[in-house]
């Protein structure tokens, strides 16, 4: 019983390399490596926005900790009390509002797009095809992760 195990695991194993190579072969290869350059390439993407969008925030909240315990007035506005002016020269809290959403915007694209590529990456090795329209969703990341900065005036408004 056990030489006929044996046997038909070792036919089987035969067969899915006979089969990979056939079906597969060097255009397969190509493919998967297409595949995999979709996940480097979601995660690439995710590291220059976040390279960017991060160092945006640090400052905000460097600025925030100023304002709070060093007694500068980035954000802290004209403060009126008991009908004296106190002394800030008076601030913009909508400046925190703009470097928060600077950083807040793209950082949902920081969540999604190694995601994206993990998927495509995932659904090409598995089903064993191509990606199609390689370089449309190449274009389509690189294009999401440019206009994760240009929409965040939006949020804003």
């Amino acid at each position: 019983m056990g030489y006929q195990y044996r046997a038909f695991l070792s036919w089987s194993a035969d067969e899915c390399a006979e089969f990979h190579h056939h079906h597969i072969g060097h255009a397969g290869e190509r493919d998967v490596a297409d595949a995999h350059a979709a996940h480097v390439l979601g995660g690439f993407i995710t590291a220059i926005l976040g390279l960017l969008a991060f160092g945006v925030l640090l400052s905000a909240g460097i600025l925030l900790l100023l304002d709070r315990n060093a007694g500068t007035s980035f954000y802290v506005p004209l403060v009126v009390v008991n009908g004296q002016v106190a002394a800030h020269k008076g601030g913009s809290p909508l400046l925190w509002q703009h470097l928060f959403w600077f950083f807040g915007h793209p950082e949902v694209y920081i969540a999604i797009l190694p995601a994206m590529g993990l998927c495509s990456q995932l659904v090409s090795v598995f089903s064993r095809k191509p990606i199609f329209g390689y370089k449309a969703m190449v274009y389509a990341m690189l294009s999401i992760g440019i206009l994760g900065f240009m929409v965040w005036a939006i949020t804003c408004s």
